[in-house]
């Protein structure tokens, strides 16, 4: 594919459905806010949300080093493994999949299904092999292995996805108060707390306990680390962890969530809409990333 073809192909794909859209609750009427939900969920139905902004100038990079092999990391369930596998097939790349779990195979479960059936070679190492998986050393062995090879992290977590996500605010047709993300690498946070305008506040919702490294991350690449604020108490036990009052509020919601992210923090912006977190006359941008139950 040419240098032309490809960009011209990027570009019809990065047209995307991204929407934003107001949600009017009796809580946003009563205490006097005004919501709105930037809708990355319909970028593309596999390669949605976050996950297309962190690939996106990965992708273009490999083209330009003309390595036609993306390599990434993930584990049994890794959306972020399905999004690199469909972007691969849609662009002409040949994609590796280093999983988590030798006990794994191509048919263990439906996202390793589908990533086998868009052309993803799939990789499984044990999870003393897989903790090494940030290692130069190990990245090495793999272009040995595997010659010319584009190597991205696990989650697509690189300054080039920072790049990527920066451009949420950037689309924007107006300034928001505050704007509030999930997070699990912190790659997202990242990217908005760069670009941050400001007078306003990123609140950024945890889907994980331990946050040393992501919050590292976030606040060297903010503008001002005053603007950042971590609220962590909805993380409801932890990565991928649920109870019914999240279902509960998924199945009423109207607009498709899932348990791992964005119903946490969906869920935690309209409590804090409820406790009066936000002043009266405040505007507030949630960023769905996409995933659904």
């Amino acid at each position: 594919m040419t240098v032309n073809t490809f960009l011209e192909k990027f570009n019809l794909f990065d047209q995307s459905k991204s929407l934003l859209q107001q949600i009017v609750f009796e809580e946003t009427i009563e205490k006097k806010v005004r919501v709105f939900v930037k809708r990355d969920d319909l970028i593309h139905h596999l390669v949605m949300g976050n996950k297309w902004r962190k690939l996106k100038y990965n992708l273009v990079e490999a083209h330009k080093l003309g390595l036609g092999t993306i390599l990434t990391f993930g584990g049994a369930f890794s959306n972020h493994l399905l999004a690199t596998a469909a972007a691969g097939h849609f662009f002409g790349f040949k994609t590796i999949g280093i999983v988590r779990g030798e006990e794994l195979t191509e048919s263990s479960n439906s996202t390793l299904i589908k990533c086998s059936q868009l052309g993803m070679e799939l990789v499984f190492v044990d999870r003393e092999a897989y903790k090494r998986r940030s290692n130069v050393k190990y990245h090495d062995e793999l272009l040995q292995q595997f010659g010319s090879i584009y190597i991205v992290p696990e989650g697509g977590n690189n300054d080039l996805a920072i790049k990527g996500c920066g451009e949420i605010v950037e689309e924007l047709s107006f300034q928001f108060d505050y704007y509030c993300t999930s997070c699990g690498t912190g790659s997202t946070a990242a990217g908005l707390a760069k670009v941050l305008p400001d007078d306003s506040k990123l609140l950024i919702f945890p889907a994980i306990k331990q946050m040393e490294e992501q919050s590292e991350l976030i606040l060297t690449h903010s503008k001002s680390n005053d603007k950042v604020v971590f609220i962590d108490k909805y993380i409801y036990g932890g990565y991928a962890k649920s109870n019914q009052l999240l279902i509960d509020f998924i199945n009423q919601f109207p607009i498709k969530l899932d348990e791992v992210y964005t119903s946490k923090l969906f869920y935690g912006v309209f409590d804090l809409i409820k406790n009066n977190y936000f002043e009266s006359g405040s505007k507030i941008l949630i960023y769905h990333s996409g995933g659904y139950r």
